[in-house]
């Protein structure tokens, strides 16, 4: 078979960030042409042509800085030369360029090429709402696909561990796209859901800014996460009312474009730094993405009968309660979060950055679910549960605010041990995290299933077993959950 042959149209930040991994794909697998090319819109840096310093330099002064480039990514100023010859389009410019650059392109692109989306956004046309990966393919003709996630593009050059995810509708293309994708620290999970992963991508910068708010007006974590909860929920009822083509799942937004994206977006995005920044300063978006972003635009219980009662008893305007039959798992949400929380700490004292961290939330999300279903036995667990605040929402929080994330924290900081951090930080109170993590793995040696939870595992052995906190994330390159 010829090897494929990759073009990457866009070169900003987030493209010059996959261009690293894609060129260092291609040049190590033979499936694939080792001279990638990249469409960069031409400008002047000081006096010389920014195609030029790449080519040279292998370096994006202008939009990466300090990152070099693999040597095979070659600037290319002319769209229609980057093209020639591609079996695989990687399309990764603003959403407002997508029409202008199909339309310069088609004709000139093979009939049978595979198209990928990294483009977060919608298109709103004569019918309503479009995605752009529909845009794209109704005015080139060709198959496509998109990827989305926690991927903030700093932290995926700096090559911190992230995940990402592929929404594929063709079974033959997933496995040869996430060849192309993956690293050590890039790690893929390919879905067939394609529309509800690229809605995903759109979705959650709306719910970045309502998070932005939170921070501006100092309403705390806990609001924090109830917006971010509620945010998805509202997702998931979009894409079930706009993705019609096929079945909308719960859990597809347990993988990194839903819940891992959400997360790093509200916590650490510009999406939210401008909500927070408008509800200070009382300034109009327009000013602050000019004064910001340099003028470019914003993406923008089990008894039926008791429910009611106990809900009645609990709620408040401002502490509001959903009840669900799953009590077991509601329960077992609440332990095992704090593990997760540990975990969650060690990559703040490691200068992990926000996609590791959200990676973290998310495997320890997937790890809690399938702990609930080997152990929950007496009534089925569903996905759905997870997305009630007593599971995703808690998560979060415990994750950003609480004490069990404090010390993990300290622990990788300062070297002590956990018990020293007990006495110094919480007066000699007894830390949640680190004593379910030991419960947990006497249950799952016991059970021989210690190597299905390698997160909740390394938890453990980071306290109880000496094992370096460093060597954390290296649990995480090879979890269950990308394989």
């Amino acid at each position: 078979m010829a090897a494929k042959k990759v073009c990457i149209i866009g070169s900003g930040n987030w493209g010059s960030a996959i261009a690293k991994i894609v060129g260092a794909n291609a040049a190590k697998y033979n499936t694939f042409d080792s001279t990638v090319n990249m469409w960069v819109f031409e400008e002047m840096i000081n006096g010389r042509k920014l195609t030029e310093i790449i080519n040279t330099e292998h370096e994006n002064v202008k939009y990466l800085p300090g990152h070099k480039l693999p040597p095979n990514v070659v600037a290319v100023p002319e769209l229609l030369d980057a093209v020639k010859g591609a079996d695989i389009l990687i399309f990764v410019i603003p959403h407002q360029f997508v029409s202008r650059v199909c339309d310069t392109i088609k004709g000139h692109i093979k009939t049978d090429a595979v198209g990928m989306s990294l483009i977060k956004g919608v298109d709103e046309g004569p019918d309503g709402l479009k995605l752009i990966s529909d845009v794209i393919r109704e005015k080139l003709g060709i198959t496509m696909t998109v990827l989305m996630g926690a991927n903030l593009a700093n932290e995926v050059a700096d090559e911190k561990f992230c995940e990402t995810t592929i929404g594929c509708k063709s079974k033959a293309h997933g496995p040869l796209l996430k060849e192309l994708m993956q690293t050590q620290n890039f790690r893929v999970t390919v879905v067939e859901e394609a529309d509800v992963v690229e809605i995903c991508g759109a979705l959650k910068n709306i719910v970045a800014v309502g998070a932005g708010f939170c921070d501006g007006l100092n309403f705390g974590d806990n609001t924090k996460a109830a917006v971010i909860r509620l945010g998805l929920m509202e997702m998931i009822a979009f894409a079930r009312l706009f993705c019609t083509a096929c079945p909308v799942s719960p859990a597809t937004f347990l993988e990194s474009c839903g819940v891992a994206d959400l997360i790093t977006t509200c916590y650490g995005g510009r999406n939210r730094k401008i909500g927070e920044a408008f509800a200070k300063t009382g300034k109009s978006i327009e000013e602050l993405e000019k004064e910001m972003l340099n003028g470019q635009k914003l993406q923008g219980c089990k008894s039926k009968a008791q429910g009611p009662l106990l809900k009645e008893l609990m709620q408040t305007q401002n502490f509001r309660v959903t009840v669900v039959e799953e009590a077991d798992v509601v329960e077992i949400c609440g332990a095992l979060k704090n593990i997760v929380a540990v975990g969650a700490g060690f990559c703040d004292g490691l200068n992990f950055g926000d996609n590791t961290k959200a990676a973290v939330i998310r495997l320890g999300l997937m790890e809690m679910i399938a702990f609930a279903r080997l152990f929950c036995t007496a009534c089925p667990v569903s996905p759905a549960t997870f997305l009630e605040s007593c599971g995703v929402a808690d998560l979060i929080t415990t994750c950003y605010g609480g004490r069990n994330r404090k010390i993990g924290e300290a622990f990788a900081k300062t070297g002590k041990s956990i018990e020293e951090l007990e006495k110094e930080m919480l007066n000699g109170q007894k830390l949640q995290g680190p004593a379910t993590a030991a419960e947990v793995h006497k249950i799952l040696k016991h059970k021989n299933l210690v190597e299905k939870f390698p997160l909740f595992n390394a938890v453990y052995q980071i306290c109880f077993q000496g094992h370096p906190v460093k060597e954390f994330v290296t649990c995480l390159q090879n979890h269950p959950e990308h394989m």
